[in-house]
């Protein structure tokens, strides 16, 4: 049986909250991840955008420091802020993102050297129930619908209205002594 204190951090555990968005035509598409590592003090925020006839905007920062209150998961580096609020558990979760990407034409660099243009990436975007919880306390996912906007500045600004489907994921466990993964079920 799903439990509320599931949504809430965890702390002095390393946890990860992953959220993937996709039009109905696939045609734009991305994701916000977040994991906090205790043990070195830091979380790590990675972000994308992808899209027909765009290039691919990645956010990935991983040396921000941890929040500042153990209840959030408010984070700020010099090149971004990032939020997500849980408002319903397990039915409303808000994500709030202003953050510097790189715009890469090709996808295979985001692996690479990461090179490309600066880029703008904002999102505030909601996420809505949309199936049931699967999984387990300490792993589990569930579908949704996502609305909202996307912000996106290389010469000007670009808005687009989103609207599409997702899924969210949340994850956390003591990290395996040997060092193994540590985001997989228990």
């Amino acid at each position: 049986m799903v439990s509320p204190s599931w949504e809430r951090p965890h702390p002095g555990r390393r946890e990860f909250w992953g959220f993937d968005f996709f039009a109905e035509d696939a045609s734009l598409g991305g994701f916000v991840g977040l994991t906090f590592v205790p043990e070195r003090h830091r979380c790590w925020y990675w972000a994308a955008l992808v899209g027909d006839r765009r290039p691919y905007l990645l956010v990935r920062d991983l040396e921000i420091a941890l929040p500042r209150r153990p209840a959030s998961r408010e984070i700020r580096s010099q090149a971004l802020w990032a939020d997500m609020n849980c408002e319903t558990p397990f039915e409303h979760w808000s994500i709030g993102l202003e953050a510097f990407g790189v715009s890469m034409d090709d996808p295979d660099e985001a692996l690479g050297t990461e090179r490309g243009e600066r880029v703008a990436l904002g999102l505030d975007v909601e996420w809505e129930s949309e199936g049931e919880v699967v999984g387990t306390s300490g792993c589990y996912a569930q579908p949704g619908v996502v609305h909202g906007e996307i912000l996106v500045g290389g010469g000007g600004v670009e808005t687009i209205a989103f609207e599409g489907h997702g899924w969210r994921r949340h994850s956390w466990r003591e990290q395996d002594a040997t060092g193994g993964d540590w985001m997989t079920p228990p």
